[in-house]
């Protein structure tokens, strides 16, 4: 298992700057035959929601582009899809393209959507799109995430799942180690040989969407394992990889062993981020587990909905898997939360920003104690 990290200044996105340093690195990782026998290669990015490059909740657009640039020089036919978050039609990832100006690149990529019918696989659908390619590039963004702390190369393929089936899978497996579960089984239908994080601009605090902080990290890590990657992440990010839930449950699967994870440069550890600001559910993954069962509720979470920002566009109530949200007689967004199993997916999904969290007291103590910073231990040297 390889990673390879990049370093660059090039926060602007520099299309043409973007170009040479992947295609180098194509080359360094991967070898520069690997895509002789790969003619149709699927670019599969992270497009949550319909949102601005600068806000970084998106894999840039310049970067897609860079890539595909690359990959169309060595002789291969390059597609781009995704499943945006909460409930999508059809046109909805098109209109992502749009915004991103994606689609004024007719000669670099094809452009793909829900346009035919998803294929089943235990009991789980997934976007046609998914098969009948020779290569899938994972293409994540760094990003934090509230249940599993962040989002990147193996939650990336998450986003194979069509419509609303990925907020319902929230209902079935709300607990983030069982969220995780899942999230593993369905990797492990597809597992990517070609992995690229996008972490020239992370998004920070309380990602993956509008409440989260653009952040400048100017790193580029390239893999041809993702949970090579997400280990490494972990570690750039200083934060124990264990403390992350699908990452330690690839270990306990044994799906892959960290002893063999070659890192380039020698001297990669000069990369790591001092400051990196961690989802404020990050603080539970520093208390033992036996102390969280015995807190229970005295050390919880809420979603709660900002009146004075919301828009009433009703993203939340079309996504929430649990039915938990409604519009109530005084015409304001509301929650039931005898209903709501703290998912989340409300938040993940408004394009106002409108969704807070709302913490318990205990909760808010360790925060002030500990900070966002999660003081954990690092395993990797």
């Amino acid at each position: 298992m390889k990673v390879f990290i990049s370093k660059t200044d090039n926060y602007d996105y520099d299309k043409e700057k973007l170009y040479h340093l992947i295609r180098e690195r194509l080359d360094n990782v991967f070898g520069e035959n690997y895509f002789q026998d790969k003619k149709r290669v699927l670019i599969k990015p992270n497009l949550l929601m319909n949102a601005e490059p600068h806000e970084a909740i998106t894999t840039h657009p310049n970067f897609i582009l860079a890539l595909a640039h690359a990959l169309k020089d060595k002789g291969t036919k390059v597609f781009l899809a995704d499943n945006p978050g909460g409930f999508t039609s059809v046109t909805s990832v098109s209109e992502i393209y749009t915004t991103l100006g994606l689609d004024k690149f007719p000669e670099t990529l094809t452009l793909l959507s829900n346009d035919k019918p998803p294929y089943a696989k235990n009991q789980i659908p997934f976007s046609w799109w998914t098969k009948g390619f020779d290569a899938v590039i994972n293409l994540p963004k760094l990003k934090t995430h509230d249940l599993m702390l962040i989002t990147a190369a193996v939650k990336n393929t998450y986003g194979f799942v069509q419509g609303m089936k990925k907020s319902s899978l929230h209902k079935d497996f709300p607990k983030p180690d069982d969220f995780a579960r899942i999230l593993v089984d369905i990797f492990k239908m597809f597992k990517p040989q070609i992995n690229i994080l996008d972490a020239i601009v992370s998004l920070e605090g309380e990602g993956p969407a509008k409440k989260g902080t653009p952040k400048k990290r100017g790193l580029i890590v390239f893999s041809d394992s993702a949970w090579a990657l997400d280990w490494v992440l972990c570690k750039l990010i200083k934060i124990d990889p264990e403390k992350i839930p699908y990452i330690r449950l690839g270990l306990t699967q044994h799906l892959f062993d960290p002893s063999q994870i070659q890192i380039e440069p020698e001297d990669w550890q000069k990369f790591k981020i001092n400051d990196f600001i961690f989802a404020p559910p990050t603080i539970l993954a520093t208390i033992p587990r036996p102390v969280l069962k015995l807190a229970g509720t005295l050390l919880s979470l809420k979603p709660v909905i900002n009146t004075s920002v919301c828009k009433i566009c009703k993203k939340c109530i079309e996504t929430c898997p649990v039915a938990a949200i409604k519009i109530n007689q005084k015409k304001q967004v509301e929650i039931d939360y005898s209903r709501c199993i703290k998912c989340l997916c409300c938040r993940e999904v408004c394009p106002y920003a409108a969704v807070d969290v709302e913490y318990s007291l205990l909760y808010k103590l360790l925060k002030s104690i500990l900070g966002a910073k999660p003081k954990t231990k690092e395993t990797l040297s």
